[in-house]
């Protein structure tokens, strides 16, 4: 919560706290970290999609407790576990919660060593 703008920070905090919706699952990550996986793409609850705003990976290690589960029927748990979780044993992918320690610096480093010029 602490990256987010104070003002952002203190309407929050006025609230139920942290919270976020899911809007994706099982993403791949950008090319040549095809070892891995990010459980869920996230958005600020109750901000959702807004400008400058960009969704964010949650793994699902960092959840504590589900709110609220959206729609589900037979078909999304036959896609769940015919496409997204066969596709991730196919590649071999795991994670980004086990991400190796040098990939986790190798795929932050471009983040962190941006310049404000």
């Amino acid at each position: 919560m602490e990256l987010l703008p104070e003002e952002l920070q203190k309407s929050l905090a006025e609230g139920p706290g942290p919270l976020v919706t899911i809007s994706g699952r099982k993403m791949p990550l950008q090319e040549g970290f095809d070892d891995y996986v990010v459980d869920y793409l996230a958005r600020i609850w109750p901000l959702g999609e807004m400008p400058g705003m960009d969704a964010f990976f949650v793994s699902n290690m960092m959840i504590e407790r589900l709110r609220f589960e959206g729609y589900s029927d037979d078909w999304e748990s036959q896609f769940t576990e015919d496409v997204l979780r066969a596709t991730q044993l196919s590649h071999q992918q795991v994670s980004t919660a086990f991400m190796r320690s040098e990939d986790f610096v190798r795929y932050y480093e471009p983040y962190l060593n941006t310049e404000e010029g």
